[in-house]
């Protein structure tokens, strides 16, 4: 499994806890640290720079599938995203 995968991974296990979070009877700190595991799952998905042009596919895919990614991007989510767009997927 490649760096990528796990991003993903991680990315999608957090996002399922936050869910959780909103229907289940948390507390304030468990629902904010919920969606704060999220937030950072996808930051660090969204800025990771692909390595290949298979890469760059997996990404793009999932995060058109992703419902905290693909429709209403934060706009920190949305630099993080651009900022990975890098020369190094295509070379």
């Amino acid at each position: 499994m490649n760096y990528l995968n796990i991003l993903i991974a991680q990315h999608r296990m957090a996002y399922i806890r936050f869910v959780a979070a909103i229907d289940a009877d948390w507390t304030s700190a468990e629902h904010d640290a919920a969606m704060m595991a999220e937030d950072i799952a996808a930051i660090a998905l969204l800025a990771h720079p692909c390595v290949s042009l298979e890469e760059v596919k997996a990404k793009a895919t999932y995060i058109a599938s992703a419902p905290s990614l693909g429709n209403d991007m934060e706009p920190h989510y949305l630099a993080a995203f651009i900022s990975s767009l890098t020369l190094e997927a295509v070379a």
